[in-house]
């Protein structure tokens, strides 16, 4: 259950920490004058790479968390009709269907 709630967040997290740190570490081993406008445009970008991915990452898990507890005092009303969790939609082959994120339930 855990996995399917918060696996999106935690990589959409993970993914814009190591690049914004990448992009600020290649960025300061830039040393030419030429560069130097490069070097401070790769070392702001990285910054704001790095607070947004922080930014959408915390709201994103910290949203996935109240679902969770919610659903674990028995107050979240989702679509899924065996424990009330909240519902994924998805299509395949078969059709449309939605899958249940906390007993991973299917329903057709």
């Amino acid at each position: 259950m855990s996995f399917r709630l918060f696996a999106m967040p935690v990589l959409i997290l993970l993914l814009g920490q190591v690049s914004g740190i990448f992009l600020f570490v290649w960025s300061s081993h830039v040393e030419a004058f030429v560069l130097l406008d490069l070097a401070i445009t790769a070392k702001l970008i990285s910054l704001m790479l790095w607070l947004g991915s922080l930014a959408i990452g915390l709201s994103w898990l910290l949203m996935r968390l109240k679902t969770l507890f919610l659903w674990k005092k028995r107050r979240l009303y989702g679509g899924c009709v065996h424990c009330q969790g909240a519902l994924s939609h998805h299509d395949d082959e078969h059709g449309f269907y939605s899958k249940c994120m906390m007993c991973n339930a299917r329903h057709y």
